[in-house]
């Protein structure tokens, strides 16, 4: 039996890893901040957690209840994350504070805590895969401390690759580029929606300005998650893929 913790589980690209590992047959132990979002979602679940992972006490008692319940872990997908759009002036601490939590500081620690778990049985191969972001490596005004966040996680990925392949842990992130999820939308809403402005043509229209002349969808980061978390591919580790349709490769003024 295989078991996957997928965090950011109840939407956007979490969602979209958890149909995608489930259809691989693992047992998927899902979190988040919320309820899935589709109903018929919750059917794809072992087991969901509500857990705030901004605090590390929260994500250690979450692995505590995980450990009287499965035997070992075989893959770990961070995928939670948030997103803010201020100048840099009006950026407060507790924004920053909080972005850095959920997108670089949490998957360090789940990482570290799942490690007892992910050592655990008979295996040759067990993975974490981050989920990153293209604000990483290029970025755009107004996402200073997100690119920051993103940044932090995609040099986290080396050096953990590094520390963990004693263990027969590789790990690796996927850095997406715009992919139509909530987050994209309520980001576009917040920078640029109009009264009047339909979210969703916003975005379409968006995409047709990308090298592969569409937005991304979730699932094709989920395709790419599996990717690098099969086992198939064990001699990949300590990379980042970029899934971006594209923009990384176009040089421009715009």
């Amino acid at each position: 039996m295989k078991f996957a913790v997928i965090t950011g589980a109840a939407s956007g690209i979490g969602a979209a890893c958890v149909e995608e590992f489930h259809s691989h047959s693992y047992k998927i132990i899902g979190v988040d901040v919320q309820q899935p979002l589709e109903i018929s979602a919750a059917d794809l679940f072992h087991q969901f957690h509500i857990v705030d992972i901004a605090h590390v006490a929260n994500i250690t008692d979450f692995i505590a209840k995980l450990s009287d319940a499965v035997d070992h872990v075989d893959v770990l997908v961070n995928a939670a994350g948030i997103h803010s759009g201020k100048p840099i002036e009006l950026v407060s601490e507790d924004d920053f504070d909080r972005i850095i939590s959920i997108n670089a500081k949490a998957p360090f620690f789940l990482t570290q805590k799942l490690l007892p778990l992910m050592t655990q049985g008979d295996y040759s191969d067990r993975s974490i895969v981050n989920i990153s972001s293209v604000h990483a490596t290029a970025t755009t005004p107004l996402l200073s401390s997100y690119a920051a966040s993103k940044g932090a996680l995609t040099a986290m990925t080396r050096t953990m690759a590094l520390e963990l392949a004693s263990k027969k842990i590789r790990v690796n992130a996927v850095q997406p580029g715009a992919i139509n999820t909530p987050m994209l939308q309520n980001g576009f809403q917040k920078l640029y929606g109009k009264p009047g402005v339909n979210v969703d043509e916003m975005v379409n229209n968006f995409g047709k300005k990308l090298p592969v002349g569409r937005i991304g969808r979730a699932a094709d980061i989920a395709t790419a998650v599996y990717f690098l978390a099969n086992e198939n591919n064990s001699f990949i580790t300590g990379t980042s893929l970029v899934v971006d349709g594209g923009v990384l490769s176009h040089l421009s003024t715009e």
